[in-house]
């Protein structure tokens, strides 16, 4: 596999060593400085593999306007030396976020299937050492296909959309959770999901009759090391009085 050399960033790690308030030394090093073949990208997701290897993965984007056209991959190793990358010319119309497990880099997409009238998360899966994509799907939900489905509205006290979803990972990555807001007729509905980093799912519980008061925006998660208990932390409305 052949390496370019591809990332214009500088990486950094910082080790912050609190001595008092006054005195804040820090310690941090500093990776090589490469040229970047993609200016137009913003970062899905960034994770560390068993090997302490640095996993990044940047979604790029081209065109006028400007549109996603695939997502480029970079392994760096823990001296911050660039080892491996990967152009995964795949663009997605929505990919939800990333994670490395047990060697593998796996990539959640969101995809509406009209055949079906359907929302879908797919798993987009490859060994890191070659790679080789391969995809599965993770979890069906039928509904009308709405603008963004990822739109998730913090702030407001109505849910003025006909489907609505988000994924959430604890702080080490070992778990995510995937909340869907949707209608099935003139009802709400509201699922949560729970599923480990080896694509089991631990959890699925109908939280619909939650939200006849309330509407729920989750910001951050954390789960049971069983993984048999999820705690969602974040903002709850008052459907006619305002925010909790």
């Amino acid at each position: 596999m052949r390496t370019r050399r591809s990332l214009t960033a500088l990486l950094f790690l910082a080790t912050l060593t609190f001595s008092n308030a006054q005195d804040i030394p820090v310690d941090y090093k500093l990776g090589e400085n490469y040229s970047d073949r993609y200016k137009y990208s913003t970062v899905l997701a960034i994770d560390r593999s068993a090997k302490e290897q640095t996993v990044l993965v940047r979604t790029y984007y081209g065109g006028m306007p400007l549109r996603a056209k695939g997502h480029f991959i970079e392994v760096y190793d823990t001296e911050l030396n660039l080892v491996a990358d990967y152009n995964y010319k795949y663009a997605g119309k929505h990919m939800v976020d990333g994670f490395v497990k047990n060697g593998q880099l796996y990539l959640l997409e969101l995809v509406y299937d009209h055949k079906d009238e359907a929302y879908n998360y797919v798993v987009h899966q490859s060994p890191l050492d070659e790679f080789n994509f391969t995809e599965r799907k993770l979890l069906s939900i039928p509904s009308k296909e709405v603008i963004n489905p990822l739109a998730v509205s913090k702030y407001n006290q109505k849910f003025g959309n006909g489907f609505s979803t988000a994924t959430h990972f604890n702080d080490d990555r070992s778990a995510f959770a995937v909340t869907v807001h949707h209608r099935e007729g003139k009802e709400e509905k509201y699922h949560i999901y729970l599923y480990g980093t080896d694509l089991k799912l631990q959890l699925d519980y109908d939280f619909s009759a939650n939200i006849e008061e309330k509407n729920y925006a989750f910001e951050n998660i954390e789960v049971s090391k069983d993984l048999k208990e999820l705690y969602l932390m974040g903002k709850a409305f008052f459907k006619k009085e305002g925010l909790t």
